[in-house]
């Protein structure tokens, strides 16, 4: 397993040019105290398995544009990599997260709909 660094560690120039990310980062408040947010990205460093982020980009990338419920996607370099010198990168959702535990279930419905396959949804670890 992938570990995330215990310090907050600014990301380096160079990851931020993989990404073709320009501007300052800027330190989000709340998790692990190491995401920082970049222009529309947020970045951090990596804390999964490469091929899980894969997956991750594979399958929320299906829900992109939609207007009935949101997901950050992870974005990849300009070399078209999902993870760079240890960092990934997420595109950036403004607001706050709302649990809503009683709509999960019309939720899984939707997406199955939205996924065309429920196959889609076990991740590399559980195949």
């Amino acid at each position: 397993m992938v570990k995330t660094p215990a310090i907050r560690a600014l990301p380096p120039p160079a990851v931020l040019t993989e990404y073709g990310l320009m501007g300052s980062p800027v330190p989000l408040p709340g998790g692990q105290g190491t995401t920082w947010r970049v222009g529309e990205a947020v970045i951090k460093p990596l804390d999964m398995e490469p091929s899980l982020v894969q997956w991750h980009g594979a399958l929320l990338s299906r829900f992109d544009g939609r207007y009935d419920f949101r997901v950050s996607v992870p974005l990849q370099t300009t070399a078209g990599l999902w993870t760079t010198n240890g960092w990934m990168a997420w595109r950036y959702q403004p607001g706050a997260h709302v649990p809503r535990w009683p709509l999960a279930g019309r939720g899984g419905v939707r997406r199955e709909r939205v996924s065309g396959s429920v196959s889609a949804w076990r991740s590399p670890a559980t195949r």
